[in-house]
Parts: structure tokens; C-alpha cells; sequence
């Protein structure tokens, strides 16, 4: 499903490119997230995220996140995914 959205979010973001629409509007629906994570602990982040992607999965939007943080929500995707390589990697020898 993921795939999908991300399939269609590409497209979605060309098509005004290619003189989709009418002039001077897009018809893609957008979903600006502006957050500096406040309050919210790194635990709490990748559901919040997945949250707020279904939702514009689901209401057809292309999703954005505004980062107000001094730091950026993504590093705690990569270092997540590190660590389940590095687990993975382990388990198998």
C-alpha cells in the first residue's frame, strides 16, 4: 500500500508540472505536518508519522512534514533501521 501512495504521490506532485489542472491552481490535495515534536518523545514519533500518513493515504493528499526541530524526524527512522540490520545480521550467523 505504501508503494502505492508513493507511486501516486510522484504523480501527483508532476502532474502540475505537465499543465494539469487549471491554470494557476493544482488539484492535488496537500497536508502540511509543521511540528517540533514538543512534548512528543522518540518512541511516540514513527506512529504519530504513520498516523498522519494513512490519514492522507486514505483522504488522498500528498504528505508533508514541516521539521521545526533542531533536529530532523528522519535520523530517528535511519538509526531505527540501522539497528534492525544490525539485529537481523545478527541473529543470522
Amino acid at each position: 500500500m505504501y508503494v502505492r501512495y508513493m507511486t501516486w504521490r510522484a504523480a501527483a506532485l508532476e502532474a502540475p508540472k505537465k499543465g494539469g489542472g487549471r491554470p494557476g491552481r493544482s488539484r492535488t490535495r496537500v497536508l502540511v505536518i509543521r511540528t517540533d515534536w514538543n512534548g512528543i518523545g522518540t518512541g511516540h514519533i514513527g506512529p504519530t508519522v504513520a498516523e498522519w500518513l494513512m490519514f492522507a493515504m486514505v483522504s488522498n493528499r500528498v504528505l508533508f512534514i514541516d521539521e521545526r526541530a533542531a533536529w530532523n524526524y528522519q535520523e530517528y527512522f535511519q538509526g531505527m533501521a540501522y539497528h534492525i540490520l544490525l539485529a537481523t545480521s545478527r541473529d543470522a550467523t
